[in-house]
């Protein structure tokens, strides 16, 4: 956070650059931390386990809001944007022999740059509904 801030407030593009992956790697150190204590609850009583896992949570959130600075910082300066999300969507129906496919098609033509789209069902079905082959 310290050096997002420095960055913003000096104007640096550099110093935002390289201060912005760090959020992203101290993140997964903060869940394996958090993984670790749970393997030892026995040692914990409930109530610290949880206040630590509140510790964690705000930790995670300042390095989160020191990225965001830097990203502010980048487009700033240098007019960098982030680039677009990109999701991975299940669309799950009972067969997935219509309802399924349908809102995959309809996914894929009014999202085609937001995601990857896919159905799935709960239980086979015998093949693709008539109404859906004209998908």
């Amino acid at each position: 956070m310290r050096q997002a801030v420095a960055a913003f407030a000096q104007s640096d593009a550099k110093l935002a650059r390289a201060s912005k992956p760090k959020p992203r790697r101290r993140g997964g150190t903060f869940d394996q931390a958090f993984r670790e204590l749970v393997a030892k609850r026995d040692a914990l009583l409930l109530a610290d386990l949880m206040a630590l896992k509140t510790v964690f949570y705000k930790l995670e959130r300042v390095s989160d809001q020191g990225k965001n600075i830097c990203e502010e910082t980048l487009f700033e300066l240098l007019g960098e944007v982030k680039p677009p999300k990109r999701y991975r969507v299940l669309f799950v129906s009972a067969r997935d022999t219509l309802v399924g496919p349908l809102a995959v098609a309809i996914a894929r033509k009014a999202f085609p740059e937001s995601g990857a789209y896919f159905s799935a069902g709960w239980s086979a079905g015998d093949e693709l509904a008539p109404e859906a082959e004209k998908l």
